[in-house]
């Protein structure tokens, strides 16, 4: 498999890295923080949807431009559908655990799980040249397209 763009990873990153410390935040403020959490909030979720939305392009890169806009809004799709239900159900699952009173572990357990996976996606993400390819080959397989 070809390796994934930089964008991919990073935006993963971006989006995990500002989720988790929002959560981290709430969790030990035990309240809102408004309005950089708002900003934290729109700053995580605009990197994940770039983040897929440069997965599902990258996964189609052999075909067609429609069938990659297509790759990329179902990516999209697919990312927005996985993370609803991760939230609703980590949610769900510390609501029955936890019995106190703070509101980021009752609130934000489902945006945190979303996070950690953000984060652990982009410390996997394979990037850069594909094994053995050279600086070079590189080069001149990108300038002959």
């Amino acid at each position: 498999m070809a390796p994934f763009p930089l964008r991919t990873k990073y935006s993963a990153a971006i989006g995990g890295a500002a989720w988790t410390l929002k959560v981290a935040v709430i969790t030990a403020i035990d309240g809102s923080f408004d309005p950089l959490e708002s900003v934290l909030f729109d700053v995580g979720l605009l990197a994940i949807v770039v983040a897929a939305t440069s997965a599902g392009w990258h996964l189609t890169r052999t075909h067609n431009p429609v069938v990659r806009v297509a790759g990329a809004f179902g990516a999209i799709v697919a990312v927005s559908l996985i993370t609803t239900g991760l939230e609703s159900g980590v949610r769900a699952g510390v609501g029955a655990l936890y019995s106190g009173h703070n509101q980021g572990i009752s609130d934000e357990s489902g945006i945190l799980a979303i996070a950690v996976l953000a984060l652990v996606m982009a410390a996997v993400i394979p990037t850069g040249r594909p094994a053995g390819q050279t600086r070079a080959m590189a080069n001149s397989s990108s300038a002959a397209s």
